[in-house]
């Protein structure tokens, strides 16, 4: 299950697991926001296992960007995670949110700084910190 807090321009959407199918439960929580796509992601991810399922996240993928319609071009997405298999699933999650920039770490604080800067210099790399 996720447990999402708006910042207003930043969500800090936070895993907990449980028996809920976690697409789904993203998919809820990302509606009872009031503007998800002008806000930056921080997904606290590290309760979650990886690999995740492809075919669930990139049919969440295509509802986003119809509901998007462009308006989260540039925003950025934080996924901290220790977790190989889901670290390893960078390339997807960028292929499948395009126009998002993506970036994986290990540490929270860590991607708190990368959300909170303005260059975007570190956006290609894993930064397993």
């Amino acid at each position: 299950m996720f447990r999402f807090t708006d910042q207003g321009t930043m969500v800090i959407v936070t895993y907990q697991p449980d028996d809920s199918d976690p697409f789904d439960s993203f998919s809820k929580g990302a509606g009872t926001l009031t503007s998800p796509f002008g806000a930056d992601f921080l997904l606290d991810l590290r309760g979650l296992t990886g690999p995740l399922d492809i075919l669930s996240n990139e049919a969440l993928g295509r509802r986003w960007a119809e509901l998007a319609r462009g308006r989260d071009v540039g925003r950025r997405t934080a996924i901290v995670t220790t977790d190989a298999g889901v670290a390893g699933q960078l390339d997807t999650f960028r292929a499948i949110y395009p126009y998002r920039k993506i970036s994986v770490f290990a540490d929270l604080e860590a991607a708190k700084v990368w959300l909170a800067s303005i260059a975007d210099n570190d956006s290609d790399d894993v930064q397993l910190i």
